[in-house]
């Protein structure tokens, strides 16, 4: 994830974001179908937990304790 770490995710009536910060302690936030890097979009946002999708179509779920591991569905 370009040394980006989930640091948390807000759900709204209408919006879900996920907040990531940079190595530096820049943070940015992304909406879901929204691009991290060239090769990495984020699929669904939820509470504990972020979708991503690479470049292949395969999926992996991003916790905020730093864990990557992939999707199972």
């Amino acid at each position: 994830l370009n040394n980006l770490r989930l640091v948390g995710t807000i759900i709204g009536e209408n919006k879900k974001i996920a907040v990531f910060s940079a190595p530096d302690g820049g943070a940015f936030k992304y909406e879901e179908n929204e691009a991290i890097t060239d090769t990495t979009t984020i699929l669904d946002i939820f509470s504990d937990v972020v979708i991503v999708q690479d470049e292949e179509n395969n999926k992996f779920e991003v916790y905020m304790n730093n864990i990557v591991k992939p999707s199972e569905g």
